[in-house]
């Protein structure tokens, strides 16, 4: 069985990147949305601004990875330069997924305890919604959820509290069964698609050898 983090060869990776491409822009309106609900249900006095300008950033890189998906699908993408555009989605989602885990650093300590769990959900949410449209080309996935429970982890267990280590482990534990998720939609990804070409060339054949 062929290895998923592994970047598969030619017209194969391309479409990989083609299915990870087409399913960014079904993100874009849900981003924005939970954004601005965030903002208007946790803001206080002492995180109102650091929680504004985060949810700008959001989006913003949200809209940015859009822009560049659709930049790329409109384009012929050659078997050479694919390679060069997976690194470049690994980029994006390493900055995207840094950005959502910023959340934990501007609200946990300074809302609720309700207001704390709103977040660690949509956390979670997050990355439960990134291994779906991400899992075509494992690594990406792999940098975003690394990313995002490094950041993540880091405010949780700079709070001090045994509680928020806790979570901090679930978190991991959260993230390494999303993994094995991903990992199993990328095989089936990729078996489809070879299966898909693989169809192609003998119908190609049957043709040829018809005429």
């Amino acid at each position: 069985m062929k290895n998923p983090l592994r970047l598969a060869e030619g017209r194969t990776l391309v479409e990989q990147l083609r299915l990870l491409l087409g399913n960014t822009g079904s993100s874009v309106v849900p981003t924005i949305l939970v954004a601005l609900l965030l903002v208007w249900v946790l803001s206080t006095e002492q995180n109102a601004l650091g929680l504004r300008a985060w949810a700008g950033a959001v989006i913003l890189i949200k809209l940015l990875c859009a822009w560049e998906a659709r930049r790329i699908l409109a384009s012929e993408i050659s078997f050479d330069r694919a390679r060069a555009l997976v690194w470049r989605q690994i980029a994006l989602n390493v900055i995207d997924a840094a950005a959502w885990g910023a959340l934990a650093w501007v609200t946990l300590g300074t809302t609720t305890v309700a207001g704390s769990i709103l977040v660690v959900a949509v956390l979670a949410g997050v990355a439960g919604s990134s291994m779906s449209s991400l899992a075509p080309v494992l690594p990406v996935f792999i940098a975003f959820g690394a990313v995002e429970l490094v950041v993540v982890a880091t405010r949780l267990w700079a709070l001090g509290d045994p509680a928020y280590n806790a979570l901090g482990v679930a978190g991991a534990l959260y993230v390494v069964t999303l993994l094995g998720q991903a990992r199993n939609s990328a095989r089936a990804a990729r078996a489809a698609i070879d299966l898909r070409f693989e169809n192609v060339e003998l119908i190609e054949r049957l043709r040829v050898e018809t005429e």
